[in-house]
């Protein structure tokens, strides 16, 4: 089990956590994610062997959120 922490701008509520949060728990091999808007972060456990952090990063960027 892999953890990671990615930096995102353009959430701005509870409702933008719930959204990225789903989004990225979607993806084969994610066992977790946690958005914070406040903190403008989303933390996020994986399974290296199944997601890459491109991935979790690009799936950021498709749900209308910008990694950094």
């Amino acid at each position: 089990m892999t953890r990671t922490e990615i930096s995102v701008e353009g959430m701005s509520c509870e409702s933008c956590e719930r959204a990225l949060s789903a989004a990225l728990e979607r993806l084969e091999g994610v066992r977790g994610a946690k958005a914070d808007h406040r903190a403008r972060r989303v933390r996020v456990s994986f399974d290296s062997g199944l997601v890459s952090e491109d991935r979790l990063r690009q799936r950021i960027q498709d749900s209308g959120f910008e990694p950094r």
